[in-house]
């Protein structure tokens, strides 16, 4: 403490101090250092998330958390959500806004409710929600007891929230009033609609697109949101499926785990996915011998391998034979790996690849050549002298799988209406209530966690630590060309989140206080208590989920 006893010193940017009166609040120590830009939604005190009005009355570290953070942007998409709903109040008192996923760069949304959608009102809501941003509203927040919000929500009819609730392990939370609506969004929130400048809406689908600002490793804001039909078609044909099965929410699927529903559930879920595959390879075959090349990308943890084995099943089905190629046989070199940023060897550039031999293989296959395909040594960092000779016979369809799949310039040089592109992800994501959804990659991060633990000797913490830099190379190498997929397929599995529950918590559990990693484990835990948990013994043993759980009928 300072010598003043009513004066504290609060340390930030790493070594830069400010004394603030005792008491002062996150907003008020903001002001009294230079202007930040974009403005703070949060900060981390001591390694523990706060609001802006968490007022400090000891010698504190904080570190800032605005919308180029991961979890200043969460703040920010929920916070965004709630003022898209005070416009559409404001605007539309009859209708009700649906966040249905969670996108990259924003937020898909649909309009619901006794009045017709048009897409007229995405412009009104677009500038009603500027309108309130220039009023800088107040975002109140009260704390009640868990017992008292429970009974707030389902005096509010909104019994399946109600049911959410009484599940936490606190006993408070925190509820949010924007313009006379007062809701629960699981997680920190912003406080004034001031913060909110950044954001677009655009149609997409039956709906529409908030689009918003990115992290800073993962580019500028998207503004326009251009629409993917394929994505579009793939995001509501799962929306139907989860409507038609009744299991919309984590209350619907806790109720069916809890009467003993999971082993059916499941069992439909994998049918769903099956059918996907069936489609996608009759697809294919149908264009065949024209169609002799399949490549398939996704980000990680998307269960690429297993789609990919369960496809060349279903290729050797229709009487196809499969020749499958990894694009890691094609590295360079590692002495001559390209550097990123820190100096490090970034396998993620495709300028790590031999594009020219793959090229060359590649073309040399299709005119019915005898090619060596090499093989990557990772412990030497160099291909193999021997490889395994391969020619293309006239049954034969040749499955490559990579990260750069779907980049064009890996297959300039081959004719493209030989080749059909796949899209692997775990698309499709769990809602905890109409405006609050779990993300895709929050999904795949729980899923590598289990992996990495099971698999490659790696802690929870490690793979917390590393995720972000695995989500920058995802967002540089992946999602810019998800967009010329002929097929998405959609790789989550609508009860694994409650099976996954079991595996991880006991891990996360060992991330302790002081880690770097404690917020994001915190996250996750508090995302885990609404889940009831499920046992691995129902999953199919050649179900995707098997690639992370260890058990799969396939060998990896």
């Amino acid at each position: 403490m300072t010598e003043a006893t009513n004066y504290i010193t609060v340390t930030y940017d790493n070594d830069q101090n400010v004394q603030v009166p005792v008491g002062s609040s996150l907003a008020e120590i903001c002001t009294c250092i230079p202007r930040r830009y974009p403005r703070p939604l949060a900060a981390e005190v001591n390694n523990v998330l706060h609001e802006m009005d968490y007022k400090l009355f000891s010698d504190s570290t904080i570190i800032w958390r605005d919308y180029t953070t991961a979890a200043g942007f969460r703040i920010y998409s929920r916070s965004v959500t709630f003022l898209l709903m005070a416009a559409c109040k404001r605007l539309y008192p009859d209708c009700d806004i649906d966040v249905c996923h969670l996108l990259e760069n924003g937020v898909f949304c649909r309009l619901i409710g006794n009045r017709p959608f048009e897409r007229s009102m995405i412009f009104s809501l677009q500038e009603e929600m500027k309108k309130m941003v220039k009023e800088d509203l107040p975002i109140n927040c009260q704390v009640v007891t868990k017992e008292d919000a429970v009974a707030f929500f389902q005096s509010q009819g909104k019994e399946a929230k109600a049911s959410l609730i009484s599940c936490r392990k606190r006993e408070t939370l925190r509820l949010y009033t924007l313009e006379g609506i007062t809701e629960y969004f699981f997680g920190r929130m912003a406080r004034w609609t001031g913060v909110l400048t950044q954001f677009a809406l655009s149609p997409f689908s039956d709906g529409f697109v908030v689009a918003l600002p990115v992290l800073k490793e993962m580019g500028p804001m998207a503004g326009k949101f251009d629409e993917d039909r394929n994505l579009a078609a793939a995001l509501k044909e799962y929306r139907l499926f989860r409507e038609a099965i009744g299991v919309e929410t984590f209350g619907k699927l806790n109720k069916i785990i809890n009467a003993g529903g999971l082993r059916e559930l499941g069992l439909i879920d994998e049918a769903r996915q099956e059918r996907a595959l069936h489609y996608i390879s009759d697809m294919i075959a149908k264009d065949f011998p024209k169609v002799r090349v399949v490549m398939i990308a996704g980000p990680s943890s998307s269960g690429k391998t297993t789609f990919t084995k369960r496809l060349c099943i279903q290729f050797r089905l229709l009487g196809l034979q499969p020749v499958s190629i990894s694009l890691d046989d094609y590295f360079i070199d590692r002495e001559h790996t390209p550097l990123d940023e820190q100096g490090n060897r970034n396998y993620e550039n495709i300028e790590a690849l031999d594009i020219d031999l793959f090229s060359r293989h590649l073309n040399g296959l299709l005119k019915k050549e005898q090619v060596c395909i090499p093989r990557y040594n990772f412990l030497t960092g160099k291909r193999d002298e021997q490889g395994f000779i391969c020619s293309l016979d006239d049954d034969k369809i040749i499955v490559i799988e990579g990260i750069h799949a779907l980049n064009k310039s890996l297959t300039e040089q081959i004719p493209q209406d030989c080749i059909r592109y796949i899209y692997v992800s775990a698309l499709s994501q769990m809602k905890l209530d109409r405006y609050s959804v779990v993300s895709s990659s929050d999904i795949r991060l729980m899923r590598r966690i289990i992996r990495d633990s099971q698999f490659r000797g790696q802690s929870a913490e490690n793979t917390l630590l590393l995720w972000q830099a695995v989500r920058r190379g995802e967002t540089q190498n992946i999602f810019p060309y998800q967009g010329n997929a002929d097929f998405y397929f959609d790789s989550a599995l609508v009860y694994e989140i409650s099976v996954i529950k079991q595996i991880i918590e006991p891990l996360l559990s060992e991330i302790t206080t002081d880690s770097p990693a404690y917020l994001e484990a915190r996250r996750l835990q508090n995302l885990l208590q609404y889940v009831c948990a499920a046992s691995s013994d129902d999953v199919l043993t050649n179900s995707i989920l098997q690639e992370f759980l260890g058990h799969s009928f396939f060998s990896y």
